[in-house]
Parts: structure tokens; sequence; C-alpha cells
């Protein structure tokens, strides 16, 4: 259909080991560690429609099924956080995108927006009805031949019911995921990119989070800062294409990334 339909197909199966924050139904919960095993399977179908030819507007709609069950690692500190939860997800999600990148690789301008409604139904099948908002910007501006300068903002809201290990949290580059959870969301980073020698560019980045969450008629809000550094090499001039590695730190943690194309990757 002259490239303006596009579908994903996916399944998975697995096993994984995290730390969650907040699993408990006090407000002391906030900043205590909970450590599950989550076994799950699922699938997801997508179809996205460009509107017009050559429009930088699709709507789409996402399908996902998954049933997850989470057991305890270790025993807790908070004594009413449960043992095993047993959570299947059936749910539809409305995408509304907007893209103007020049690369879905390794941007040098253009933006990229997605806006993303969950809904989870027991009609359709899921352990609870529970809901789940995010919006998703991305923009980059050269400032020169050589100097990009990027920016990405995301902002999450997930209502009452959502399954502790799908409420949002914050996501940056030397902030372990999952660390800081809550029923709301937003952050932002910047990134700049200066191309060096040949096909050889570094990175600097930093970025802002913060959650809230509200338990007990009370209020909670948790904030982070990150930054760090990167190099890049431009693999492939054609497609251009960028690998590279960052390193990050967040307060008491350091990361390192392999990246292949740019950290913000959405296909």
């Amino acid at each position: 259909m002259d490239g303006r339909l596009r579908t994903l197909v996916g399944a998975a199966t697995g096993k994984v080991n995290l730390d969650f924050y907040g699993v408990g139904s006090g407000l002391s919960s906030v900043d205590q560690k909970v450590s599950y095993s989550l076994e799950f399977s699922g699938a997801v179908a997508q179809l996205n429609w460009q509107l017009a030819p050559k429009s930088p507007w699709a709507l789409g709609m996402r399908y996902v099924f998954a049933e997850v069950d989470s057991t305890l690692r270790n025993e807790p500190l908070l004594p009413n956080a449960p043992g095993r939860i047993q959570v299947r997800v059936s749910a539809p999600t409305a995408i509304l995108e907007f893209d103007t990148r020049d690369n879905i690789f390794t941007p040098t301008r253009g933006v990229y927006a997605e806006t993303s409604y969950l809904a989870a139904r027991e009609a359709l099948g899921s352990s609870d009805d529970f809901e789940r908002f995010q919006q998703v910007a991305m923009g980059w501006l050269p400032l020169s031949r050589d100097t990009i300068l990027g920016a990405r903002g995301n902002y999450a809201w997930s209502s009452k019911g959502t399954p502790f290990f799908l409420r949002p949290f914050i996501q940056l580059r030397g902030v372990p995921a999952m660390r800081y959870q809550g029923e709301q969301m937003a952050s932002v980073e910047f990134e700049a990119r200066l191309r060096l020698e040949g096909r050889w560019s570094g990175v600097a980045f930093g970025g802002y989070g913060a959650t809230r969450t509200e338990r007990e008629n009370t209020t909670s809000t948790k904030d982070v800062t990150s930054g760090g550094f990167g190099i890049r090499y431009n693999i492939s001039r054609k497609f251009g294409l960028d690998v590279g590695v960052d390193v990050a730190r967040s307060p008491g943690t350091t990361a390192v990334y392999l990246v292949v194309g740019n950290s913000w990757f959405r296909p």
C-alpha cells in the first residue's frame, strides 16, 4: 500500500529478576525494595496507517496479551508485600504518531512523537480493569554541520489497579530500571552530539525525572538527575547508522550502554 501500512507481530516468553519499589500498600513502601522473579509469556500485534502519502501523521492500534507469574525472591522488609501475583493482561492500545525524522537510526533533524492510551478490560480476558497513558516526544536540531542537539520528553500515567510491573518508571541513562516508580512519571533528557574526526563523534547528555504517588491521602514525590558521555562510530554512511558506548551516572549508580542507532530509538 505504497508503504503507508506498517505491521508488527511478536511473541516472547522468559523469566526476569527485578527489584521494585512501592509494592506495599503503605506510603513507607515507596522507598523499600522488593525483589521479584517474573515468569512471562505473551504476544503483541500492531497496525499503523499513514493518514496521507508522505504525511508525518499516522494512526495505529496495538493489542497485547500476556500472562505473568511473579514470586518473591527473598523475604521483603514490608509485611504487606504479596508473595505471589498472577496477572493476565489483555489490552488494546490506541496510538497517534508524528514523525519527521530524516533517519530512524541516528537522526540529525526532525521530530518523533507518540501518544498512546492502553485500556485493559476483564471483558477481554484481563485480570483487572486498568488504564495507562503515555506521551513521548523527541527531536533533533543541527546547530552546525558538526553539532546536533537532541531532546526527549516522556510523561506517563497509570490508573488504580495497574499491575506493579506496568506502573510508569523513570527511563534515563544511568538510572536503574524500575528504581523510581509511581502512578505518574515525567522526565526530560538532552544530548549534544559533536562530530570529531572522520566517522567518529562524541556525545554528552543529562536528564531529570520525577514520579508522583498517592497513598493514604498523602502524596509522595521522588526525583533523580543523571548524566554522562559517550563515543560513536558511523558504521554505515548509506543508512546513517552509528554504534557506540555511553557511560552514565546517577546517585549511587554507574552504567555502561552499548548503543546501536541512538539511545532513544523508536522504529
